[in-house]
């Protein structure tokens, strides 16, 4: 599953950095056109390769719009969309690093665990520590997906559906309430506990507790 999660992973951040060149100027941190020296070497086997950051897509804007005639009104617009997304670099960039980070660290403990399965022998008066490394790697592979989640939303700012849709236009008038946000929390932290228990239970409880 870690190898497909990574052949599938690798195909979307092509798909990004061609089709969302933004987005993938947020997660790379890119205020000016520069290196992403592993986005480089894994896309085109170069890590010096360049690619545009937001000093670009602002050139670009302003230099395609005067050349087709477009009105100032609808430049203005067009960099509106720019300026508004490179507003959340602030808060994508840390997000997908720390994103990285916990992933990287979780496929650390993956990996120890298909090496405990070669080799049982060296783990088996090790118990406490594998049950501390699942309860770890549970909690950071739902860290890492919720902040993939989150990258994924805040990347493709300022549009939900470029071209058609602002996040503004599709914002419910339904106020939020305690209620709904203690349902949602609450159902968080419910699925959490319940795995949390089965672990626990599984490897001290043996698997006829399960």
């Amino acid at each position: 599953l870690m190898i497909i999660q990574g052949v599938i992973g690798h195909d979307m951040g092509v798909q990004v950095i061609e089709y969302q060149p933004t987005k993938f100027a947020l997660i790379a941190g890119l205020r000016k056109s520069g290196p992403d020296p592993i986005a480089g070497l894994t896309t085109f086997g170069d890590p010096n390769h360049i690619f545009h950051g937001f000093d670009y897509f602002i050139n670009v804007t302003e230099n395609y719009t005067q050349n087709i005639g477009i009105q100032n009104f609808q430049r203005d617009i067009a960099l509106n969309d720019v300026y508004t997304a490179l507003s959340y670099m602030t808060i994508v960039f840390p997000l997908y690093s720390s994103k990285i980070a916990l992933a990287v660290l979780a496929g650390i403990i993956g990996l120890i665990f298909m090496y405990s399965w070669l080799k049982p022998y060296l783990w088996s008066n090790k118990k406490k520590l594998m049950i501390y490394l699942t309860y770890a790697f549970s909690i950071l592979v739902t860290i890492v997906s919720a902040l993939g989640w989150a990258v994924r939303e805040l990347g493709r700012k300022p549009w939900t559906i470029y071209g058609m849709f602002y996040p503004r236009e599709l914002i419910s008038i339904i106020d939020l309430n305690i209620w709904t946000t203690s349902l949602i929390i609450g159902g968080l932290l419910l699925s959490l506990s319940m795995m949390l228990i089965v672990i626990y239970l599984y490897i001290w409880r043996g698997a006829k507790w399960v």
